[in-house]
């Protein structure tokens, strides 16, 4: 069940996934509100690292007032030196500038090791 002021998003993956659509929740926090305004975008995921799936976004995020925090498996996040939007699939502690915006149930280990993951990421109606 969603957090109060959490806004429910679809990201929805390319052929590689059948159309898989991943349901998840943005946080009420400045980051989730500059995704929202970005809404509906059109990304490619790559794994980094064995442990996230990484985006470009066409404008930076809003991280006024934020802190740091250490992302867990299924969470969404902002990494805003890499200038990202990550989703991750294991926990990599802590780091500057790592923003925790949102959350999904879906195994994002699942997507593990791709390259060019196509997606939609939209408002869920």
């Amino acid at each position: 069940m969603p957090q109060t002021g959490a806004t429910p998003i679809r990201i929805s993956l390319g052929n590689a996934f059948d159309g898989t659509v991943m349901e998840a929740t943005l946080d009420d926090n400045a980051a989730s509100r500059s995704l929202l305004a970005q809404l509906p975008l059109d990304v490619s995921f790559s794994d980094y690292g064995g442990q996230e799936l990484t985006a470009s976004l066409p404008q930076d995020l809003d991280t006024a007032g934020m802190s740091a925090s250490a992302p867990q498996p299924g969470d969404i996040g902002w990494y805003e030196p890499g200038k990202v939007l990550v989703l991750y699939y294991t926990a990599v502690g802590s780091w500057p500038g790592l923003y925790v915006i949102g959350h999904t149930d879906y195994d994002v280990v699942l997507l593990a090791r791709q390259a060019d993951l196509p997606a939609s990421i939209t408002r869920a109606q």
